[in-house]
């Protein structure tokens, strides 16, 4: 299983340090998940950040990310090749995406 399948049911980070308080252990980070390329690490934190916010289909599914939300994220986290970024994010909400999508089909 790859960096991206791993990531999809994974909570940010930040997320995790304020679930676990006291307990959290940078260390397990790595077990958590792999080190990212450094390329990619902007897109991912911008991902991980906006990751919740879809625009919905009106039969219920996702159909992509909110890209306001993803441009809004990028300027939070003063990203400065916004169009780098913008693109990778989107690539990994689509991935994720279909992949919910076909889970759902599936069922």
């Amino acid at each position: 299983m790859g960096r991206v399948e791993r990531i999809k049911d994974k909570p940010s980070c930040e997320k995790c340090k304020k679930i676990k308080g006291d307990r959290f252990d940078p260390d397990q980070c790595k077990i958590c998940l792999p080190d990212c390329l450094p390329e990619n690490e902007e897109a991912e934190q911008i991902y991980f950040t906006v990751q919740d916010q879809f625009i919905m289909s009106g039969m219920g599914g996702p159909v992509a990310l909110n890209q306001l939300a993803i441009y809004e994220a990028m300027k939070l986290y003063d990203i400065k090749d916004k169009q780098d970024c913008f693109e990778k994010v989107v690539i990994l909400g689509r991935h994720f995406i279909k992949k919910q999508n076909d889970e759902a089909r599936n069922k």
